[in-house]
């Protein structure tokens, strides 16, 4: 996941801590691209080990309950946080790749292949849509109307490659005799310095061509999955925005519908108050509503995912760096922190 990377991780190098003649400074923040999530008091889990690029462009496996600080596996250039949900390779000896036959289930499905050569995928016992040749950097999607077997034919000189279910590529599991799965990656900040009343947040992160609107950057919410006071944030190709809810009752339901390519960098900020809210992408204001949204009485911060479903949501993508303002910053702030 995420090889095609070119953009400059180091246009958003310095600092984002304003100084006091910017803006007031946030109350917590964290950079993934230099902290670890307990430096920042977060808590981390994932029930497998993952693996990741180094900053030499290795391959390497970070352990279970270690988050993965990945990088541009051909410059080298920090790229923050990989949060992913969890996914399973059914391709068996992944690093390998030989002609198999595997049983799926219905579904959508993602074929990726890294090497000089290629790989088809075609249907056995099972019935579906979108079968096709898959080569290096041009994954294929196919559907299945109903579960059964399908055909891997290897052809050319492969080094990797992955089948899994689910919209869009995610990173490389590797399998042996068996298919493998990777757990999610949870992240989150228990008793969170959370203003009810106005506040602000800021994420550095990368968007995501997920088509869901689970993917999930940023939220806030009171820990409670059955009532629903929250805050969600989200970056895709389009739309990227946020989502609010007080007791119930969506107060606002911001969105930029502006297509950004996938893997960009992008910066959002957005504020909450009595005043309502506001949304401010790459320092260009997007959308605002003056509906008040006091009241988000949010104890648990998560980074990467959101509470419902057990924690699921994860944006399959980077996130770089999240700062949180106890109080709603003004349009112009926002834009400043984000240009």
């Amino acid at each position: 996941m995420n090889r095609s990377l070119t953009q400059d991780i180091s246009s958003f190098a310095t600092e984002f801590i304003a100084t006091p003649t910017e803006t007031d400074a946030p109350v917590w923040s964290i950079d993934f691209t230099r902290q670890s999530p307990a430096s920042a008091g977060l808590s981390f889990s994932r029930a497998s080990n993952a693996g990741c690029y180094d900053n030499l462009g290795n391959w390497v496996t970070a352990l279970t309950d270690t988050l993965r600080r990945n990088h541009h596996p051909l410059t080298g250039q920090p790229l923050g946080y990989l949060a992913e949900e969890a996914r399973t390779n059914f391709l068996l000896n992944s690093t390998t790749p030989a002609t198999q036959t595997v049983a799926l289930t219905n579904g959508t499905h993602v074929l990726w292949v890294e090497g000089a050569g290629s790989c088809t995928c075609s249907p056995g016992s099972a019935n579906g849509s979108g079968f096709g040749t898959a080569t290096h950097g041009s994954p294929v999607t196919f559907s299945l109307s109903t579960s059964g077997t399908v055909t891997f034919t290897v052809s050319g000189s492969l080094t990797r490659f992955q089948c899994e279910k689910g919209l869009t590529a995610s990173s490389f599991i590797a399998t042996t005799g068996a298919s493998a799965t990777r757990a999610a990656d949870i992240c989150s900040l228990a008793n969170a310095p959370i203003n009810p009343s106005e506040g602000s947040l800021l994420v550095v992160g990368t968007i995501t061509a997920l088509t869901s609107t689970v993917n999930t950057v940023v939220s806030l919410d009171n820990g409670n999955p059955t009532t629903t006071t929250r805050l969600h944030a989200y970056l895709r190709t389009s739309p990227s925005g946020i989502f609010t809810q007080i007791n119930g009752s969506t107060v606002a339901d911001l969105r930029q519908n502006e297509a950004i390519p996938a893997e960009s960098l992008v910066k959002l900020a957005f504020s909450y108050g009595p005043s309502g809210s506001h949304m401010v992408l790459n320092g260009a204001l997007k959308a605002r509503t003056s509906t008040p949204s006091q009241g988000l009485d949010c104890t648990m911060l998560r980074i990467g995912h959101k509470i419902f479903s057990g924690g699921a949501g994860q944006p399959n993508s980077h996130i770089a760096r999240v700062a949180y303002y106890n109080r709603a910053l003004s349009t112009a702030q926002l834009q400043q922190l984000t240009a």
